[in-house]
């Protein structure tokens, strides 16, 4: 396996940015990660402990008096990914594809830039509709998700306009489970580092304890900041859609 990786990074090194044919798995200094072609993040890992299983865009939207599955998943996205290497163990992958689901098949377009670097790493999407579509709220975010019990007693402090402290406990009532948006800053205290999640200009996360509806998975959201509407907006064709996270 080192010795085909070692290849493949040769191989980027000498053409310059070439196709994402598989997945492409990266050891950075205290973690590590795979990028699926789609763009997709799965498996990051730092020493025995997993931060999360993936992380992918996503998008959902409300259709009054029509019922069909309106979920977009990155996973099943019509997409492919280019690899570059930037310098040393450094590497850009550009990822872009459709999303859409059963009923609206282009429903928009994403381009995604994800940057490996041994320290850590970022990820920026940008969406655009191509069909109008409506919702109270944002349509388009990228949802991480990993093990709760990664996360239970972990020392986490928030940071938004001040900071607070945030305790994951060992058990979780059903519906009472933490949900906390508009996030900028995460610290979490981990066995063998400390690791720091920044959302970047214009984007937020929204922290949730998934034991809320019976799902043992912590989970990380993250989007460009919007504000909850009482009433459908019908978001036109061309609509843009930008956020970002640094890990």
């Amino acid at each position: 396996m080192f010795r085909m990786l070692v290849f493949g990074i040769m191989m980027v090194s000498a053409a310059g940015a070439a196709p994402l044919n598989a997945p492409f798995h990266y050891q950075g200094t205290h973690y590590r990660l795979t990028v699926f072609p789609s763009g997709r993040l799965e498996n990051c890992s730092t020493g025995r402990m997993k931060l999360f299983s993936s992380l992918e865009l996503y998008g959902n939207y409300e259709h009054p008096g029509e019922e069909y599955d309106s979920r977009m998943f990155q996973a099943s996205a019509q997409a492919s990914s280019r690899l570059e290497k930037t310098g040393g163990n450094q590497f850009r992958l550009i990822s872009a594809g459709v999303l859409g689901n059963g009923k609206i098949r282009d429903a928009a377009a994403f381009e995604q830039t994800t940057e490996l670097e041994p320290a850590g790493f970022r990820v920026r999407w940008r969406v655009t509709l191509k069909v109008p579509l409506k919702t109270r709220s944002g349509i388009f975010s990228s949802l991480m998700h990993g093990p709760v019990e990664s996360m239970i007693d972990r020392g986490i402090v928030a940071g938004s306009q001040r900071d607070q402290v945030i305790t994951i406990p060992a058990t979780c009532e059903r519906n009472k489970g933490l949900y906390k948006y508009g996030v900028g800053i995460l610290w979490f205290s981990l066995p063998e580092t400390i690791l720091n999640v920044v959302a970047g200009e214009k984007s937020a996360m929204t922290v949730i304890d998934c034991r809320s509806w019976g799902e043992p998975l912590f989970r990380l959201d993250f989007s460009q900041i919007s504000v909850w509407k009482n009433d459908l907006e019908e978001y036109p064709a061309g609509t843009v859609w930008e956020w970002s996270v640094a890990f």
